[in-house]
Parts: C-alpha cells; sequence; structure tokens
C-alpha cells in the first residue's frame, strides 16, 4: 500500500481563482467542497484533501500579491501518480499561463 504524502504550497493567487481553476487543474479526480477546502475522489479508491488558509498579502511596494497556504494531502498515489498529479496541478495554477 502507498504512503501518504503531504505537500504544502505557498500560492500566490487569490482564492477565488483557484477556485475556479481547480476542476481543470485536478482532472481526473472529482473535487467536492469540504470545510477548509477540498476533497478529491476517482475511480480507483485514490483521493487527495486541499486545505487552503488565506494568509497576508506579500507588499513589495505599493504591490500588494494575494498569498494563499495550500496542502495537499495524497492518499493511495504512488510516487509516479504524485509526480503525474502535481505536473497538472502546477501547470494549470501557474499564474500567466498554463
Amino acid at each position: 500500500m502507498s504512503e501518504n504524502t503531504v505537500i504544502e504550497l505557498d500560492m500566490g493567487l487569490p482564492e477565488t481563482e483557484f477556485d475556479s481553476v481547480l476542476a481543470n487543474a485536478v482532472k481526473p479526480y472529482i473535487a467536492q467542497t469540504s470545510s477548509s477546502g477540498f476533497l478529491l475522489t476517482n475511480d480507483r479508491q485514490q483521493s487527495i484533501n486541499i486545505d487552503k488558509t488565506p494568509l497576508p498579502p506579500r507588499v513589495l511596494g505599493s504591490a500588494r500579491i494575494p498569498r494563499m497556504k495550500v496542502v495537499l494531502t495524497l492518499y493511495g498515489l504512488d510516487e509516479a501518480e504524485v509526480e503525474e498529479f502535481m505536473k497538472r496541478f502546477n501547470r494549470y495554477m501557474h499564474r500567466g499561463g498554463g
């Protein structure tokens, strides 16, 4: 059985943008909202829990960059599956393209 994998991210995007991109970023998983973020499931008995916490914005001069702590806990995925999931997730969550 695969170990659980926990990945913590400090993301520079607003929560609304994260939520609007998520469905495409996590395919083929199905996303359901949870009290702290999202629960993702697939047809292979694998799941991913996404907890998100808004953080104070990063201030650089007059620029204010939104921030959010995102913790992904991946259940039942092996190393290759985690890498594949994160490649797609990061591509879609990258600001300015993807």
